[in-house]
């Protein structure tokens, strides 16, 4: 059964049928090796230890401990889903995964590796601070790496047939570099732009985010774009555009502009709002102009993803669109990791004021 499937028959199950073809659905319409090694269990088991020994030191000198460690789990969590047919997590066995190739064993290390790369850099430099900001993420950049060389040292992580003929041999051997330092760039972010609100730090509203912080954006959007590239295909584009492969960055430059600018009619208009507020009216104006932007290239045969991509889709779609769900999704999920970036480089550029 695929997942049309099971949603166009949902009306005719009763609850616990539901539920059953729901787990069905999921363990076969997806099936990769989740066989795993008794080098891979004492990894997980080192890992979970590591975890709650963590809980226990730093619990003592940091308040709100299991709400920040959740928000670290949360975007790692998004992050492999989005990112699922560029790299993913196998052999971990089928306890270790909660959708797909997500694994909440991973999600689990990496939201700690965030809670220590903050406390770290709480010691050396101001909490909101550009300094304190480049250094968690420096550190956290470190401890993704060297579980990264684990994980590909037991065959854990594979990537996909697309990054690998995308790479030359050396090169897929620093691509874990990259992707370490990209996704410990946007991952800090969010963390740290949610603990704005845990720690109720006020926010004095400005009216006018400079082109600095554009800038920054935009290149922390192209870095994002570039490690994604095996992901999609960009086709029409003008020559000039093409820096790598097939990132162009007109595509990115659009898709910054309509970002950073529905942050900044909020911030300007609606800067008084909570920070929760705010970044649901961030979303809320975002995402229209960014799935349809999405829809119309799709349409017009400019955004071409890749078969490891396709592969992954349920199958269901939004039929007024005739497009796949996972479109929206794909959107959605996007901006949920590109926003906290966004706004929260706009709030460290702004406190130099």
């Amino acid at each position: 059964m695929t997942p049309k499937e099971l949603m166009a028959n949902i009306h005719d199950m009763a609850l616990s049928d539901f539920f059953a073809n729901l787990v069905e659905v999921h363990n076969n319409f997806h099936v990769f090796d989740k066989i795993t090694t008794p080098e891979i269990v004492l990894l997980e088991v080192i890992l979970i230890l590591f975890t709650i020994g963590s809980f226990f030191y730093l619990k003592k000198h940091q308040n709100k401990i299991i709400i920040r460690w959740f928000i670290g789990f949360i975007i790692f969590t998004l992050f492999q889903m989005f990112t699922a047919s560029l790299f993913s997590a196998i052999k971990l066995g089928s306890w270790a995964y909660i959708y797909i190739k997500t694994s909440w064993i991973i999600s689990t290390t990496w939201a700690t590796f965030i809670l220590w790369a903050d406390y770290l850099a709480n010691k050396f430099f101001k909490k909101y601070s550009i300094k304190n900001f480049l250094l968690s993420t420096l550190i956290l950049s470190f401890f993704a790496l060297f579980l990264e060389f684990i994980m590909i040292h037991l065959d854990i992580r594979v990537f996909s047939e697309e990054t690998l003929e995308a790479f030359s041999q050396r090169a897929i051997a620093l691509f874990p570099i990259y992707y370490s330092a990209i996704i410990s760039l946007f991952v800090m972010s969010f963390y740290k732009y949610w603990n704005l609100k845990i720690d109720n730090k006020i926010i004095i509203p400005v009216k006018n985010n400079n082109l600095i912080s554009f800038l920054i954006c935009f290149l922390g959007i192209l870095s994002f774009d570039i490690m994604t590239r095996t992901m999609v295909t960009n086709i029409g584009w003008c020559d000039w555009s093409y820096i790598i492969d097939n990132v162009s960055i007109e595509l990115t430059f659009i898709g910054a502009i309509l970002i950073w600018t529905s942050v900044t009619l909020i911030d300007k208009y609606l800067g008084y709002h909570d920070i929760f507020k705010k970044f649901i009216l961030y979303f809320g104006i975002s995402i229209v102009p960014i799935f349809f932007l999405e829809v119309f290239l799709i349409n017009k045969g400019m955004r071409v993803y890749n078969e490891a991509t396709v592969n992954n889709f349920s199958g269901l779609t939004i039929e007024a669109l005739n497009m796949p769900l996972e479109i929206f999704f794909g959107s959605a999920f996007y901006l949920l990791i590109i926003l906290p970036f966004i706004t929260y480089i706009i709030f460290l550029v702004n406190q130099k004021k």
